[in-house]
């Protein structure tokens, strides 16, 4: 399984590198920071599932759900959001599931994108 992480800041992406470790079948994660580069890479390469950070400033000036959904309709997104409100937004922008980054640990966000890329 490959997943595309959307997010700016390389400190908070600590988790989401540890996934190949803690989630069996998933053995590639890249990161990029800023949404250009995401659609690019998506175009380019076939992910399973692609993390949006919707709290990166890499994401604040444009809609990145729609933007991606557009771009790539056949991969699942996962919002990491700063809260409920947030992600319920975000599944009606376009986003399979969403996760809050308070409870994005090793057992929850792994479900998450199981899930995600089940579907």
């Amino acid at each position: 399984m490959n997943v595309r992480l959307l997010e700016r800041h390389p400190e908070r992406t600590s988790l989401v590198h540890r996934l190949p470790r803690s989630l069996t079948g998933v053995p590639s994660v890249k990161r990029v920071s800023k949404l250009a580069q995401a659609v690019d890479r998506l175009a380019a390469e076939r992910f399973d599932v692609a993390l949006v950070d919707l709290s990166s400033r890499a994401v604040a000036a444009e809609d990145p759900l729609r933007v991606l959904r557009q771009e790539a309709p056949s991969v699942p997104l996962i919002a990491i959001t700063t809260g409920d409100e947030q992600g319920f937004q975000a599944v009606q922008a376009g986003a399979q599931e969403f996760v809050c980054r308070a409870e994005a640990d090793e057992r929850a966000l792994p479900r998450v994108i199981r899930l995600a890329a089940a579907c």
